[in-house]
């Protein structure tokens, strides 16, 4: 793992995450933002974090662990699933001088194949890669046998559209500070190739807790509603985990939609080839374009009988052991 240089910037964010909580932000206003702030200081990237990480007598602190995730992102886009390593143990570096006087490195993390250090001062972190999409991957993620994390690693950031990071963190901000928490996941933080929500088991049954559906959300604010289509966005629980494409509803909407994805895809294409489609040609993406498009040209009176009748197989890839 290299040393990355790393500044005490957790609180530059606070503004951009006020702004963002208040008014729903557009891709291009986020980016905008995000854009000033790193000019102004100097530094590649920003953390956004609204949750404690940290586990229970670890040294290893939230802030540490976020700056471990851009490490693990770039594992993540770059490894196939299979060949993952599924366990890391974190370790706290304490530097001590001649007078008693401890210090750390800051975001100093060594990443061990075995425990050779007390338990406080490490976290072990597993990693199991559970699905991906054309936006990036998503692995459960666990810290010290505690709660489950969806850390959703994005592929590519530098295009500033409706999906992916610049679309989704303005997004999941917004949302939760209006706590539309009954079917969607809470999120905790993020940085600009990765992002973490609450796991949801079976059990945890949002729908019970205090707040409002997107549904009932939406209505109020003029929200594009969910695109119920793309199964691949949901849990076997019926919970959305997808935020990309939810935006204010306006005039031409669809339209201005349709044409970002075609520059996304000729973006990917001339990156990658035609190879970029060989794992997405699948019976189930064909079909669902197909609707996509059918929806999209024409008036959609019959999306509500889609909204529970649809149900095409799940794509998940195949946990790795």
């Amino acid at each position: 793992m290299q040393k990355r240089r790393t500044v005490n910037h957790w609180d530059l964010t606070l503004p951009i995450i006020k702004k963002a909580q208040e008014n729903l932000l557009s891709p291009q206003e986020f980016y905008r933002l995000c854009q000033q702030v790193k000019d102004l200081q100097g530094i590649d990237n920003l953390y956004f974090l609204l949750a404690d990480l940290s586990a229970k007598k670890s040294l290893v602190k939230t802030e540490e662990i976020c700056i471990f995730f851009d490490y693990l992102a770039e594992k993540i886009q770059q490894s196939y699933p299979e060949k993952f390593p599924v366990k890391f143990y974190l370790e706290k570096i304490l530097l001590k001088f001649k007078k008693g006087y401890l210090s750390t490195f800051q975001a100093r993390i060594k990443i061990n194949q075995r425990r050779k250090l007390c338990r406080e001062r490490v976290t072990q972190l597993s990693v199991e890669v559970v699905g991906e999409g054309m936006i990036g991957r998503v692995a459960k993620v666990r810290l010290n046998e505690g709660e489950d994390l969806a850390f959703k690693v994005f592929f590519d950031s530098s295009l500033v559209w409706q999906h992916g990071f610049w679309g989704e963190i303005p997004v999941a901000l917004y949302l939760q500070a209006h706590q539309v928490t009954k079917n969607l996941p809470r999120f905790k933080c993020a940085a600009q190739t990765w992002a973490v929500w609450e796991w949801i088991y079976p059990e945890t049954t949002p729908d019970s807790r205090p707040g409002i559906t997107y549904e009932e959300f939406a209505k109020q604010q003029g929200l594009t509603a969910l695109n119920y289509l793309n199964r691949n966005n949901y849990n076997p629980y019926d919970i959305r985990l997808d935020l990309g494409g939810i935006q204010k509803e306006y005039l031409g909407r669809r339209w201005h939609d349709f044409v970002n994805s075609i520059r996304f895809y000729h973006q990917k294409i001339r990156r990658e080839g035609l190879l970029f489609f060989k794992n997405y040609l699948t019976i189930n993406n064909i079909f669902y374009f197909s609707l996509r498009l059918i929806f999209l040209i024409f008036v959609n009176p019959i999306k509500a009988k889609f909204r529970k009748g649809f149900r095409p197989e799940w794509t998940f890839l195949k946990a790795s052991k």
